[in-house]
Order: structure tokens, then C-alpha cells, then sequence
């Protein structure tokens, strides 16, 4: 295993945010790289030289800006910064060929693994705050007695009363919770356990999640009562509100002339 030299790279580059081709993504200035390179060269000519050999692009790899307020001892032209993204970061510390260099390329890494999860984090908490109320509404009908008439005819089962199946409670979960947004399905199972008192339903908010729920129930009814079976209904959803490639069946009645034939038969 290969020993890297411990520098503290937050202290040596600090990252920030930068516009390139319309988009604010998180750069570092190559003047820091540079020094934590400790490249013998001049600043100006290492980064031209290494833009021009690499094929690096300007607004898409890179952006330059005189810095404010940027003066020279000799009064000439002030100096330009080039805050460069992720990854020409590394792809710089890497050509170095050197023990920092290739610590440079790791660090950088590992900084792009903790944007994405803060981008996920804060996508998914977004959604929550949009879906979901602080405090738990008190009981409301939700579930229209058609999705349990339908549950009842796709599965075979003859409904009693008020009286369901246990499993339909996972066919709730995965039909209407988590064709309606997976991410919020995931937090209720973990976050908001239901019982008999408190059902998911009553963790939406009345400004969106609510009428969100109730319009999607809607949409798995009608689509349940175009299916003959739960395996039909699923790849039906799949169909409407998924990547994942779905497989329809379709029952084609044979011409009356067969059918009396297969009837003699």
C-alpha cells in the first residue's frame, strides 16, 4: 500500500462555488493547487502549459478572473485566477507524477463522493418538507373503498366488512407510497412507524402532500381496474411512474370460427 503524505488539504485548498457554462459547481483555485503541488515552476506558465497539453476548456474545466482589488509591485497587469472544477483538480495532481500529486487526486475524490451526498441529502429533505407536515394531522378517510373492491378482485380475496387482508398492507406501500415517491415511502418506514393510531397518511401536509396522496390513489384505482391480476397492476404502475421496463399481457379473443372449432374439440 502506498504511504501519502498527510497534508491537510482543507487548510491548503479550500473549495468554492464558481459559474461555468451557466451552472454554480464547486471549484478550487489553482493558485492553492499549485502550491500544494509545490511545483518549481512559475504559477502563469505551469497552468497555461498544462491547460494547452491537457485540453482543458475554458467555462467548462475552468474559469479566469482577475482577483479584486489584485495589485502588482511593479504596477504592470494584475495577476489572473483560474478556479478550476473536481476534476481537472485532479487530473493536475495526478500528471504531476508525484506522492502529493496522487494525495491531491485522492482528496479531491473524496471531496466529489461528499457533494454528491449532500446534493442527495438535500434533494431528499426537500422533498420531505414538501410532502410532509411537522405535526401529525388527526384521522381522515383517505383510501376510497374502491381500492379495497379492486384489491379484493385482483387478489381473489372476498371482502368482509371493514375487514382486510394484513398483506394489502404492503401493496399500499408499494402501489401508492412508493409509486408516489420512494424517497418519502423510505423515511416513513423508518421515521414514522404505522400503527393502528397513526397511519402514514396522516404525515402529509394539507398544502401539497395530501392532495399529492389522494390524486395518485385516484390514478392506482383506475389503473386497477383496467388490470386483471396484481402482477398486471404492478407493471402497469411501472409503466406510468418508473424506469424500470415494465411487461404487459394482453388477451386477443380467437376469431368465432376457432372458437366453435375448439369447442368441437
Amino acid at each position: 500500500m502506498t504511504d501519502f503524505p498527510k497534508i491537510d488539504f482543507d487548510a491548503l485548498c479550500p473549495t468554492s462555488k464558481a459559474e461555468l457554462g451557466n451552472r454554480m459547481i464547486q471549484t478550487v483555485n489553482a493558485r492553492d493547487l499549485h502550491r500544494a503541488l509545490e511545483v518549481g515552476r512559475d504559477f502563469s506558465n505551469w497552468i497555461k502549459d498544462r491547460i494547452e497539453e491537457y485540453g482543458f476548456v475554458e467555462n467548462q474545466d475552468y474559469v479566469r478572473f482577475t482577483p479584486k482589488l489584485a495589485k502588482t509591485s511593479q504596477g504592470g497587469r494584475p495577476p489572473i485566477d483560474y478556479h478550476v472544477t473536481f476534476d481537472m483538480a485532479k487530473e493536475l495532481g495526478m500528471v504531476e507524477r508525484t506522492p502529493v500529486g496522487r494525495a491531491i487526486r485522492l482528496y479531491f475524490i473524496r471531496k466529489e463522493e461528499e457533494a454528491r451526498s449532500r446534493f442527495v441529502d438535500d434533494h431528499v429533505q426537500a422533498k420531505l418538507a414538501l410532502y410532509l407536515a411537522e405535526e401529525i394531522r388527526p384521522w381522515q378517510k383517505v383510501f376510497p373503498d374502491q381500492l379495497w373492491q379492486e384489491f379484493a378482485r385482483l387478489t381473489g380475496h372476498e371482502l368482509k366488512g371493514s375487514q382486510r387482508p394484513m398483506y394489502w398492507g404492503n401493496l399500499v406501500n408499494e402501489f401508492i407510497y412508493g409509486f408516489l415517491d420512494e424517497d418519502v415511502k423510505n423515511w416513513l418506514k423508518e421515521n414514522a412507524r404505522s400503527s393502528r393510531y397513526k397511519r402514514f397518511h396522516q404525515r402529509f401536509n394539507e398544502d401539497f402532500g395530501l392532495h399529492r396522496l389522494v390524486s395518485h390513489i385516484g390514478v392506482v384505482v383506475g389503473t386497477a381496474r383496467n388490470s386483471f391480476s396484481i402482477s398486471d397492476l404492478r407493471n402497469r404502475l411501472e409503466l406510468q411512474f418508473s424506469n424500470k421496463p415494465a411487461q404487459l399481457s394482453f388477451f386477443i379473443p380467437l376469431p368465432a370460427a376457432q372458437q366453435s372449432s375448439k369447442g368441437a374439440n
